[in-house]
């Protein structure tokens, strides 16, 4: 993935979009290029930031041993996904974020 942008491609049927911002890209002797990517769900569909990017972005999560047609699935490494904060609109209160920083 070398761009950012807004992924609009449904699933089962239901409108799915998710914002997607390129990151740093890393050399990697197995996959070629290896890009950090920061997801954000517009909608919330079941798997939808795992099938948005190995399907509308050709770019499966690595790990994702589910969604990674047409690329060798890594089992045992776990799935390389890490949410860094949830925001929600809380029904008595007023919205709400969860954040965690990341070990470098």
């Amino acid at each position: 993935v070398e761009r950012s942008g807004i992924v609009d491609a449904p699933l089962d049927g239901l409108e799915s979009r998710t914002i997607v911002e390129a990151g740093e890209t890393t050399p990697c002797a197995v996959d070629g290029v290896l890009t950090t990517l920061s997801l954000r769900p517009v909608t919330g569909r079941r798997h939808q930031l795992r099938r948005h990017c190995a399907e509308a972005l050709d770019a499966p999560i690595l790990g994702d041993d589910l969604h990674c047609s047409g690329v060798a699935p890594r089992k045992g490494i776990g799935l390389f996904l890490y949410c860094r904060s949830v925001a929600f609109e809380h029904p008595s209160e007023d919205a709400r974020t969860i954040a965690c920083a990341i070990d470098e």
